[in-house]
């Protein structure tokens, strides 16, 4: 008998809750306009009188405080329908009503207009963007004047502008920067390693001529003499004509100008290390078809150990002239101690 019962208890409540489902669904699909109300509510603050508004009408208000801080309504003094008054509070400003299913009303600002397509035109919700770059394409390492769009090598540049901003001093700090490279450094006189897709590079350039660096030791350029530096990683036999497979590293020298300018910069850091340069540029005689430029730097610094002191002075200077409309020369020199 018990288990009779409890059977017949069962279906009694699935019966139940079947039919307050049924009245439920039949309730929301006969649902009738809400009935107007006096509302009464001043001019001022749209946040202010959006919240005036559901307590005075008791429905649910959901918007974004940020989207509605500083906005103003002329207030209502009327009979009208919640939906009605929101639509009258929110006049003259970039809000619009939505109520969704639940019969929330949702304020806020409208949404991207979508095509036939169904994609999303966003003409009416984006304002013009400029962006202003410039093109890094004049790589000197490419014998044949190839552009980096015809290069099929991974290529980076290291600006003066960069090197500039990140204060780098030396070569292997330059070069530590660019993607893809590990230097190693030694602490012994050599000059320092750099591996490119696990391969140790030796194969530097100056204005895309190759240094035998395995016969120079002692190879360690100064980076204030330089404008640039490039780095393609791969091999390199395409262009420069001796390849390897990590790659090869170019530096490009500072030319003079047709445009005056001078430069002075001055460092400091830990263990009194100190550092100078004065670079001037600028055109020389001859209409500008004579340039001339000339780096100066002065350094003096200590280690965290009393036996240790480095001091020296750099001096870089060049010329170049236009001697024809296809004819450059080019001299220079450079003295370090």
């Amino acid at each position: 008998m018990f288990i009779k019962r409890a059977r017949v208890g069962s279906l009694l409540a699935l019966a139940i809750a079947a039919s307050l489902v049924a009245s439920g669904a039949s309730a929301a699909g006969q649902q009738t306009p809400a009935p107007e109300t006096r509302i009464t509510i001043p001019a001022g603050d749209l946040i202010t009188a959006l919240d005036a508004l559901a307590k005075q009408t008791r429905v649910e208000l959901i918007y974004d405080r940020d989207q509605l801080e500083g906005l103003k309504t002329r207030g209502i003094d009327a009979s009208l329908t919640p939906s009605a008054a929101v639509n009258k509070l929110i006049e003259g400003t970039p809000l619009t009503l939505r109520i969704d299913s639940s019969g929330a009303m949702v304020v806020a600002a409208p949404q991207p207009s979508a095509s036939r397509n169904g994609s999303i035109n966003l003409d009416d919700t984006l304002s013009e963007v400029i962006v202003t770059g410039r093109l890094l394409d004049n790589v000197s390492m490419m014998k044949r004047g190839e552009t980096m769009r015809e290069t099929p090598q991974s290529v980076t540049i290291m600006t003066q502008q960069r090197i500039e901003e990140q204060s780098l001093l030396s070569i292997s700090e330059v070069i530590d920067q660019a993607p893809g490279m590990t230097v190693e450094n030694d602490y012994y006189g050599k000059p320092a390693t750099y591996y490119s897709r696990g391969f140790e590079i030796s194969n530097m350039q100056i204005d895309g001529v190759s240094v035998d660096v395995n016969r120079s030791y002692f190879f360690s350029p100064n980076l204030a003499m330089y404008e640039q530096v490039e780095v393609l990683r791969g091999a390199d036999g395409l262009f420069a004509g001796s390849g390897e497979p990590g790659g090869t590293i170019n530096l490009v020298r500072k030319r003079g100008r047709a445009d005056a300018e001078t430069i002075v910069t001055a460092q400091g850091g830990s263990w009194n290390n100190f550092n100078a340069m004065l670079d001037v540029t600028g055109p020389l005689g001859f209409d500008g078809r004579l340039r001339g430029r000339a780096v100066a730097t002065w350094r003096d610094r200590d280690y965290f150990y009393d036996t240790a002191h480095d001091k020296g002075r750099f001096f870089y200077g060049t010329l170049e002239a236009d001697v024809t409309s296809s004819t450059l020369l080019v001299v220079g020199g450079s003295h370090d101690e």
